[in-house]
C-alpha cells in the first residue's frame, strides 16, 4: 500500500516590519535583563566587626537588627577591624556562615536566598557569641 503525503505550498517568509523587529528586540532585552538580574543579589548588607560587636558601616548601634524581604537574594559582607582578633558570622538556623577572618581589615562575603517564611534568626560570631549577636528578620 502506497501512501503519499501532500504538502501545502511553501509561503515565502515576510520580512519583519519595523514595529515587529522592535517588539522582538524588546522581548530579547527584557529576557536578558531577567537572566542577568536573577544572578545579582538584590540586598547588600555589610557589617563591620569592631570593639567586639557588629556595626553597620556608618552606624553606632552595636549588633543591629537586619531586615531582609522573604525569598530575596542577599549578599552579606563582614569586614573585621578588631585588630588581632579573628571573627566570623553565622546564622545557624539558616545553615549559613562565613569563614573566620583576621582583624586586619580583611573581609569575607556569603550569598544566600532568604527563606520564604517570615521570622527572626540570630546571627552571631561563633567565637564571641556572648557579645557579638544580633537579629536577622525575614519579612
Amino acid at each position: 500500500m502506497n501512501s503519499t503525503i501532500e504538502h501545502a505550498p511553501a509561503r515565502p517568509l515576510r520580512p519583519l516590519t519595523a514595529i515587529g523587529a522592535a517588539a522582538v528586540l524588546a522581548v530579547a532585552i527584557a529576557a536578558a535583563a531577567l537572566v542577568a538580574g536573577a544572578s545579582q543579589p538584590r540586598h547588600d548588607v555589610t557589617l563591620v566587626a569592631r570593639g567586639m560587636a557588629f556595626y553597620l558601616p556608618d552606624g553606632s548601634d552595636p549588633n543591629p537588627r537586619l531586615e531582609v524581604p522573604a525569598e530575596e537574594s542577599v549578599r552579606l559582607t563582614i569586614v573585621n577591624r578588631d585588630s588581632g582578633i579573628d571573627h566570623d558570622l553565622a546564622v545557624e538556623s539558616l545553615g549559613i556562615a562565613t569563614r573566620a577572618i583576621p582583624g586586619d581589615g580583611s573581609s569575607t562575603t556569603i550569598e544566600f536566598r532568604a527563606p520564604r517564611e517570615p521570622g527572626e534568626h540570630e546571627y552571631t560570631c561563633r567565637r564571641h557569641g556572648r557579645m557579638m549577636r544580633g537579629t536577622l528578620v525575614i519579612r
